[in-house]
């Protein structure tokens, strides 16, 4: 009956935004759909509810235990088994039931067949496990069981994350390549289309950066899908802004939030700082932080709820865990917050969520632990 209400609501909803009411206002420039919604709750309540199930990975003296892992290293198959890869320095991958139960470990350090250096990203795409090598730039295809299949040597990037399948025969991905700007060496971030080959189809958003004048949060992307579109959290300290794309890269719709710029405070950029050393990333620069990027995640839950993880300003928090922003159909709903165990703090980079199947996983990056979550 709650399921009947909700679509009654977000059709009322929907007649709101079409009429430029308080809610949201809906314009259209060069054929793509802007969608500028006001810090107004379209619903009273969100029926998101999270309960856990189980846990993964909790033993640190199992033999299969894994040492480092976050959410581009977890995927699932057409039955709910939940695969893992290890980022740490003994590349491995375990698979558990859709229960939790461990079911096997696969996958070897090595230059041959079926081996790689260092997991850089771990996708299952009917039933076949993607694993991408750090080290060489190559895709290992296994089947569930951890059988290697066969190997594919992509080209033109100095490292792809990120990679999620979707439609009938593409991947999505963040690739970082080279770039020469002014005569400096850069790199460019590209949120990117592959084919089932792992070639580039098209790129849909870029950046470029300068390693020497940019901060490593800004550096960071964020990209989710649904049943028919990407969604792309723009690198943007003014604005809550989110690009929406269909299968074939085509930028269709823009939807922004009321937002106020937020800047960092002294604490959060130590615990930033922290973070780098602790994962042998380069050295903060403090000059370069200075305000934060709106929008830290983007997610896609089973009910075609786009999901979006802002910034917020913890001076003006309780911070009792992960604040989340609700969208239907690019019409801002409600904001709810996940309790966390400890206090949340977006600097530290050590809580993540994903959303797979039916299923919301807590990823704890500090001990390595992964919770799985019914709602």
């Amino acid at each position: 009956m709650k399921f009947v209400w909700l679509f009654a609501v977000i059709t009322i909803i929907l007649s709101s935004c079409s009429k430029k009411v308080d809610t949201c206002n809906v314009t259209e420039i060069d054929g793509i759909k802007v969608y500028k919604n006001k810090n107004i709750p379209t619903v009273e309540k969100l029926d998101f509810n999270p309960q856990k199930e189980f846990a993964l990975n909790e033993d640190s003296n199992n033999e299969n235990y894994l040492s480092y892992f976050d959410p581009d290293f977890i995927s699932s198959d057409s039955e709910g088994c939940i695969y893992i890869g290890d980022h740490g320095s003994t590349p491995r991958v375990n698979k558990y039931s859709k229960s939790g139960e461990f079911l096997n470990s696969f996958l070897k350090q090595g230059t041959g067949p079926g081996e790689v250096g260092i997991v850089s990203f771990l996708c299952v795409r009917n039933d076949t496990v993607f694993v991408g090598d750090g080290t060489t730039g190559s895709v290992s295809l296994f089947n569930p069981n951890g059988e290697f299949l066969s190997e594919m040597h992509p080209k033109g990037s100095l490292g792809t994350y990120q990679v999620n399948a979707i439609g009938k025969d593409k991947f999505i991905c963040v690739m970082y390549t080279g770039a020469i700007v002014d005569g400096k060496e850069q790199y460019k971030v590209n949120w990117a289309l592959l084919n089932w080959n792992f070639d580039l189809y098209k790129t849909l958003y870029s950046e470029i950066f300068d390693p020497a004048n940019s901060s490593i949060p800004d550096e960071w992307s964020y990209v989710g899908s649904s049943k028919d579109k990407i969604y792309i959290g723009i690198n943007d300290k003014v604005n809550y802004r989110i690009h929406v794309y269909n299968f074939e890269g085509e930028l269709i719709e823009k939807i922004f939030k009321g937002y106020a710029s937020i800047k960092f405070t002294e604490g959060e950029i130590k615990r930033i700082s922290d973070y780098l050393v602790k994962t042998n990333q380069r050295k903060l620069n403090e000059k370069l932080i200075d305000k934060k990027r709106a929008v830290l995640g983007v997610y896609v839950d089973k009910n075609d709820n786009l999901i979006v993880h802002p910034a917020i300003n913890i001076n003006k928090s309780e911070n009792l865990g992960m604040v989340l922003d609700f969208f239907k159909n690019n019409i801002y709903l409600n904001t709810t917050v996940l309790k966390t165990e400890d206090p949340y703090y977006q600097c530290d980079f050590s809580t993540f969520i994903k959303f797979i199947d039916d299923r919301m996983l807590l990823i704890d990056g500090n001990r390595n632990v992964v919770e799985v979550y019914q709602y």
